[in-house]
Order: structure tokens, then C-alpha cells, then sequence
């Protein structure tokens, strides 16, 4: 009986280990806020799924808020599991990005861009 369960606690956990999540990273993480969403700015996106995709490709969307607002996310690219992309000049503060597996839309990970606060 305890053999059992410890089989299925193992089963378990190495199907948990083999569905990873990706990761996902906008550099810079924060744009100023001066000029709100009047002064767009670019980041640059870099992300790795590679295992959480098993080697498929992933699609990157992004939602905006305030005067670039889109009530649904929006698909920027559809890339391979690991890269790097430059934004255009569309990214302001609370931009939200997020990556989902190309095949199975699963979602793999998200950022939102932080607001650095103007100085008076």
C-alpha cells in the first residue's frame, strides 16, 4: 500500500518536472512615465520556452492601457522557443506581455512593464 503511494507521489512529480513554464524578460523592465502614453517607448523582449515546448514555437501578445488601450491582447509574434525581439515605439507603463505555446495556447509566462515617476 505504501509502495503504491510512494510510486504515485514519484509519477507525479516527475510529470510535474518534465511541464515546465518559460521565461520571459523585458529589458528595460520600467519606463518612464514622463509624458505618459503620449511618449510610447521600445524594450527589448527576450524569452526561452524551450522546455516548456518541447522545441515548439510560442507567440508573444501584448495589451496596452490608457490611450494605447486594447481590450483583449493583442499578437505581436510568433517566434521559435528561445529569442529576442525589439518592441516598437507602442510600450508604456502597465504594458502587459505575455507568451503562450504556439501549438496548445497554454500560457507560459507573463510581465508587465513598471512606470519610473517623473522627477519634479
Amino acid at each position: 500500500m505504501y509502495n503504491r503511494i510512494a510510486l504515485i507521489i514519484l509519477c507525479a512529480a516527475v510529470l510535474a518536472g518534465c511541464h515546465g513554464s518559460g521565461h520571459l524578460e523585458a529589458i528595460p523592465s520600467s519606463v518612464s512615465e514622463c509624458g505618459g502614453a503620449n511618449h510610447p517607448q521600445t524594450v527589448s523582449v527576450s524569452w526561452d520556452a524551450t522546455k516548456a515546448t518541447n522545441g515548439g514555437g510560442v507567440k508573444l501578445w501584448v495589451q496596452n492601457h490608457g490611450a494605447f488601450s486594447n481590450a483583449k491582447p493583442t499578437l505581436w509574434a510568433q517566434r521559435g522557443p528561445k529569442g529576442t525581439a525589439e518592441t516598437g515605439f507602442w510600450v508604456v507603463a502597465g504594458t502587459e506581455i505575455s507568451m503562450t505555446n504556439a501549438n496548445t495556447g497554454d500560457s507560459l509566462a507573463e510581465i508587465t512593464i513598471g512606470g519610473i515617476p517623473c522627477k519634479e
